[in-house]
């Protein structure tokens, strides 16, 4: 059983969602004890299990034929299904996306077996195989052919991580913007350890044999950037009139300290970050007051001279000019493939229009030349959608989210806010007014989660949690569809 929220709010009571083992599927109205909807033999044989997905209104179950079935929730209607062919009958499911995931994935395990199966949360089977084997983390004095995975159960609250529960312990797997999931962490029982603790000991991934590069040695090439370990990050900044980048990379803590760069981490920190020297990668024309900006992926860096309205777009594994224009008074870029938004004009006080651009290959293509607005533009803001402030129109109603592909805008015109922050993993964005605050929430359509009344000076984003900083303090905030959660960090 699944208990299912109501969207209208009104009723005290969710509605239930009942699976059987003869493969049926059914929704109850707990007020007035019928059902919604009853589907009779959905799947041939007992379901063995489902997880709801709330981002798009769907119920994915699995079933002893070998089936995977998608429904909209709220009526049962059919979506999507598959049989797959693997001879191993599914027992669990759950699901889990990252930033540049927007289809998400499935995981599932087999009864008695160690391994985690993976197929596109679409349904696509060649997306289908064994994606991971856990023997690689058991204790090595305790390896048997018994390992298994009992269960698997998704994060609440980050959708890019799960959690296994074994025979051995428990374990924690989160997937990268490379799509690959990795164990980070976990609990081994302590009847496994070999001091016999009574309490459950915690340990953490082997650190990688790494050499990090040095002023010589960064990376040149995209294969390199693919190679290198999850957790590295490149630093950008400009000095005399050139771009000089640093790259840092943070790795477990296991008593293997490098030999390269910097690190930081204090006692009983479990990860250190390591620091390259800086290298200047890229002289620039001129000087002046520069923006800089990084394309989703991190494979393209665009640099706007302010004053000049000018920008360049530099491929960051060869350094080659990308792209390039003019009359330009901002850039922004998507959250979720390598595309840009440039503010032009024709120079002199001609007004504004907005071009979208698409890197693909890299191969700098123009989506729109002239996207459709509803009035004069004032400036942009990046993210999953493309944010638009209008000059002449009131602070009622003066902003619009935009489709990066130029089809128009997501919900009607909005009132002025003051900047937009969005998380790249969920697709939920806040933005600030002069004395509230709003939460929108991306799927399954652009629109309110919560408004709240405050004052606030800044906000970030972290793991699908929301960080804010008012007059007097810093909240953590947990936006959920039916209430708002908060946390008093400091004050």
């Amino acid at each position: 059983m699944i208990a299912v929220h109501r969207e209208d709010g009104l009723s005290n009571y969710p509605m239930l969602l009942t699976l059987y083992e003869n493969g049926s599927v059914a929704l109850w109205n707990i007020e007035t004890v019928k059902t919604e909807y009853f589907i009779p033999k959905g799947q041939q044989g007992s379901i063995n299990d489902a997880i709801v997905d709330w981002d798009k209104g769907h119920v994915i179950t699995i079933g002893n034929d070998r089936s995977i079935v998608i429904r909209k929730l709220l009526t049962g209607e059919l979506v999507n299904s598959i049989k797959l062919k693997a001879k191993n009958i599914m027992q669990s499911v759950s699901k889990i996306s990252t930033s540049n995931c927007i289809s998400s994935w499935l995981y599932m395990i087999s009864d008695g077996n160690r391994k985690l199966y993976q197929i596109s949360a679409d349904l696509n089977e060649s997306t289908y195989s064994n994606s991971f084997d856990v023997i690689q983390y058991v204790p090595q004095k305790k390896q048997s052919r018994k390992d298994k995975i009992y269960t698997i159960l998704h994060h609440p609250l980050q959708p890019n991580v799960i959690f296994a529960g074994t025979n051995f312990g428990l374990l924690s797997f989160k997937m990268d913007a490379t799509r690959l999931l990795q164990v980070v962490s976990g609990v081994v029982h302590p009847t496994l350890n070999s001091d016999a603790a009574t309490s459950i000991n915690s340990f953490n991934l082997p650190a990688p044999t790494l050499a990090l590069p040095m002023a010589s040695q960064l990376v040149n090439s995209a294969s390199q950037v693919d190679a290198l370990p999850e957790g590295t990050r490149f630093m950008y900044y400009v000095k005399n009139q050139a771009i000089f980048q640093r790259v840092v990379t943070r790795v477990a803590n296991n008593g293997n300290n490098g030999n390269n760069g910097n690190h930081h981490g204090g006692a009983g920190a479990t990860s250190k970050d390591y620091y390259s020297e800086p290298v200047k990668v890229q002289s620039l024309a001129r000087l002046g007051n520069v923006q800089l900006s990084v394309s989703y992926s991190g494979r393209y860096l665009a640099v706007l001279w302010e004053r000049e309205q000018e920008y360049e777009i530099f491929n960051t594994a060869t350094w080659k000019r990308q792209s390039s224009g003019s009359n330009c008074t901002s850039l922004v870029w998507c959250a979720r493939e390598d595309r840009f938004a440039v503010l032009k004009n024709n120079g002199g006080n001609s007004a504004k229009f907005i071009s979208i651009f698409c890197i693909v290959n890299n191969s700098t293509q123009m989506i729109i030349d002239r996207a459709n607005v509803a009035s004069q533009v004032q400036s942009l803001f990046g993210g999953v959608l493309l944010g638009v402030l209008y000059q002449d129109l009131t602070q009622e109603a003066g902003f619009h989210m935009l489709e990066w592909s130029g089809d128009g805008a997501r919900g009607d015109l909005l009132p002025k806010p003051k900047f937009v922050e969005w998380d790249s993993l969920t697709g939920k964005c806040v933005m600030v007014y002069g004395e509230a605050y709003a939460v929108f929430e991306f799927y399954p359509e652009f629109r309110v989660q919560c408004y709240v009344k405050d004052r606030v000076h800044s906000v970030k984003w972290w793991n699908s949690t929301l960080f804010i900083a008012n007059e007097s303090e810093i909240k953590c905030i947990f936006p959920t569809r039916r209430q708002l959660y908060s946390l008093v960090l400091a004050s």
